[in-house]
């Protein structure tokens, strides 16, 4: 089965949880993060709703957690995300 998982600010860092679609619900501040899933989750649940002017993510978990697993990644704030690649870079190092 497919997972989607979303790296946010909003967990203590270093700490993963799955999240029901009622807990995404109650609590749209899971939502707040870098999304990673399969394009195949985007085919069958359809892609990010761009008309909306806000909470974006938070529409899209909503219709991708009735059937797909998400998993709610706590990372640092001080990581970046690199919107090209599918995963959180570290901050760059003054040297």
């Amino acid at each position: 089965m497919h997972n989607i998982i979303c790296y946010t600010t909003y967990l203590p860092e270093g700490t993963e949880q799955n999240i029901s679609f009622l807990e995404l619900l109650l609590d749209e501040n899971l939502s707040n993060g870098k999304i990673v899933c399969p394009e195949e989750v985007y085919s069958e649940v359809g892609d990010i709703n761009h008309k909306l002017t806000a909470k974006k993510n938070y529409e899209f978990l909503l219709r991708a957690t009735k059937k797909y697993p998400l998993r709610a990644i706590g990372v640092s704030p001080k990581f970046t995300y690199d919107s090209s690649a599918q995963f959180i870079l570290p901050p760059p190092t003054n040297r």
